[in-house]
């Protein structure tokens, strides 16, 4: 605010000046030249500093007279860009830039601001849908920076308490999971396998179909590869079973199309020893459980039924009697399922989980861990 006047972002995406000189009868008089898709705004030394989210400068400078703002300078277009927050302090302005990170720009001389130091959290902080770890490697699935948004980010977690960015592979990718210095990642109808037992220089080993249009989650048991997704087309729930005791030509040994369901998707899926749990969303939502001692045909042997919502994660106990279930509703639930017979699992209790929209768990010694 400046004098009788609000200078606001709009969801029109411009810098807008409002008169509120008659504060029961605020009114929109114009709005700032040469800025679009401005993210944030405020008013410090008689002048006006706003940040955009368009790519091209980090910082704009107005000068304010009546209702209207004349620029008066910006930083460069080779400064970092995006700002979603601003605070000025004297001639220093700090603006945060979200993956960009925090930027310090001089502004004494408001015709020409000059950035003069940045930081970077290297790609901590950011949307990651999925992570991994294998020795010191991390690798990450989610929308960091990158051409493609995917698996772009491995960091070095050798010292655990300051993990350090070490290598984009800028491949796509929503799902990975590591083993042996090794990272599987899920790409649709598409896996790579890449080597990152050196997290600053991943390396290819393959890139094959897993037959699955799309694939949606994957489970390692051993040296098989599980993806479950649908068949496209019909689109009924769908797993393959992959074999990557040779990372640089897995063979597929077995696939089930659910074929009791129309339509549909595999949405979960955990291996315990000859025994499997498979979580379908279609006309109902449900887990299966299968018989996979012979991974060529697996066999359906029971399934538990009318769930409330679909199964996002599940996960074995380690003696493989008991199941985990994760349904990402609002609240999110976690069943605990008896499947020491598989012909006949059934629901011990469920537990309601004090958060919205569950996406995994991960069994660790006797703890069970829920990530929302």
């Amino acid at each position: 605010m400046s004098g009788n006047y609000i200078y606001a972002t709009s969801l029109l995406n411009n810098l807008e000046i409002i008169d509120v000189s008659n504060t029961n009868a605020p009114s929109d008089v114009g709005h700032a030249p040469s800025i679009l898709m401005v993210s944030a705004v405020t008013s410090a030394n008689g002048y006006i500093y706003a940040a955009s989210e368009l790519g091209n400068h980090t910082l704009y400078t107005f000068s304010p007279s009546g209702s209207s703002l004349t620029l008066l300078g910006q930083t460069t277009a080779s400064t970092a860009s995006t700002g979603y927050n601003i605070l000025v302090s004297g001639t220093k302005a700090y603006v945060s830039g979200g993956s960009v990170g925090l930027e310090i720009v001089d502004v004494s001389n408001p015709y020409s601001q000059v950035l003069s130091s940045s930081f970077t959290d290297s790609g901590v902080f950011r949307p990651y849908n999925s992570v991994a770890v294998t020795g010191n490697s991390m690798s990450a699935c989610g929308y960091p920076e990158g051409t493609i948004d995917g698996f772009n980010t491995i960091f070095d977690v050798s010292n655990p308490s300051r993990p350090t960015f070490a290598a984009n592979p800028n491949a796509g990718g929503s799902f990975v999971l590591a083993k042996n210095g090794l990272a599987y990642v899920l790409n649709g109808n598409s896996n790579s396998i890449f080597n990152v037992s050196t997290p600053s220089s991943p390396t290819l080993v393959k890139l094959f179909a897993n037959t699955a249009i799309p694939g949606i989650r994957m489970s390692l048991a051993g040296n098989m590869l599980y993806v479950v997704g649908d068949t496209g087309g019909a689109s009924q729930p769908y797993l393959a079973a992959i074999d990557v005791s040779t990372p640089s030509s897995p063979v597929i040994r077995g696939t089930k199309t659910f074929t009791e369901f129309s339509s549909g998707q595999a949405y979960a899926i955990a291996v315990n020893g000859t025994k499997a749990l498979v979580g379908i969303t279609a006309s109902e939502n449900e887990v299966i459980t299968l018989d996979i001692s012979n991974i060529a045909t697996p066999v359906e042997k029971g399934a538990v039924t009318n769930l409330p919502y679909y199964p996002k994660a599940i996960q074995f106990s380690q003696d493989g009697n008991y199941g985990y279930v994760l349904m990402p509703g609002n609240p999110s639930t976690l069943y605990v399922l008896n499947v020491s017979q598989l012909t006949n699992p059934t629901i011990i209790t469920n537990i309601t989980i004090d958060s919205v929209g569950g996406t995994h768990l991960q069994l660790q010694g006797n703890t069970l861990y829920v990530v929302t």
